[in-house]
């Protein structure tokens, strides 16, 4: 099981469970309300974000040689999202003087589901450090997708999310039952070009951004902590 906080604003909670091998079952369920910053047209204003999310899948995995683990993950998720920025417009007046501010509030809110497949490699070299890399893709279908109330005519798209790691914690030894990640990714929309800042292209560049994300995360490893007391 692992706790995570990402960078682009929810806390997730994660349980894994092999019933056989080979085979791996995993639930996720995250949600939280983030503010940070939006810039816009070179402009930086508050943000408001907010999510609630979950998701299951059915996964595979196995290893090729002692320090590598190769694996993946197919699954069904749902969500509901809300991002909330304003938007300040300057006009120039005559000789390029500055001239009145306008300011545009947003309020997109969505309700989607999702279907994901998921590749990882894990790659260990020293005893307490490892690393890897994912690679995700989703295909979201959005049943709600508004802007202050207003339908938007986008119903679904794809995104991508490629992930490195690094994870610090034994696989065998005293400390086995507890470890930490970092991770560092984005998410994107392929072969998506953000078009110039007008209104009627802002509601579809909404929901297709590249976004950079941080990612880190606790993992806890039950398992060993009751072989730890049954051995007692």
């Amino acid at each position: 099981m692992s706790g995570s906080l990402r960078s682009l604003g929810p806390l997730e909670g994660a349980v894994a469970y092999s019933p056989v091998q080979h085979v791996l079952l995993r639930g996720v369920i995250g949600g939280g309300t983030a503010t940070g910053t939006d810039t816009r047209d070179s402009i930086t204003q508050p943000a408001l974000f907010r999510t609630r999310q979950w998701e299951a899948s059915l996964g595979t995995y196995w290893r090729p040689g002692p320090a590598v683990l190769l694996g993946g993950f197919a699954g069904y998720g749902r969500g509901r999202g809300a991002h909330d920025y304003l938007r300040r417009s300057g006009q120039r007046g005559v000789w390029f003087q500055p001239g009145p501010d306008s300011v545009w509030a947003y309020r997109y809110e969505a309700q989607y589901r999702r279907l994901f497949a998921e590749a990882y490699v894990h790659w260990r070299t020293e005893p307490f450090f490892s690393g890897g890399a994912s690679y995700r893709i989703n295909h979201v279908r959005f049943s709600r997708y508004t802007n202050d109330g207003a339908a938007i005519g986008f119903r679904q798209m794809w995104r991508h999310e490629p992930v490195v790691f690094l994870r610090m914690g034994e696989e065998e030894g005293l400390e086995d039952w507890i470890a930490g990640q970092l991770s560092l990714g984005c998410t994107f929309a392929p072969g998506f070009h953000t078009p110039t800042e007008r209104a009627g292209n802002r509601d579809l560049a909404e929901a297709r951004k590249t976004l950079p994300f941080v990612t880190v995360s606790v993992m806890l490893r039950p398992h060993q902590i009751w072989r730890r007391f049954q051995s007692r």
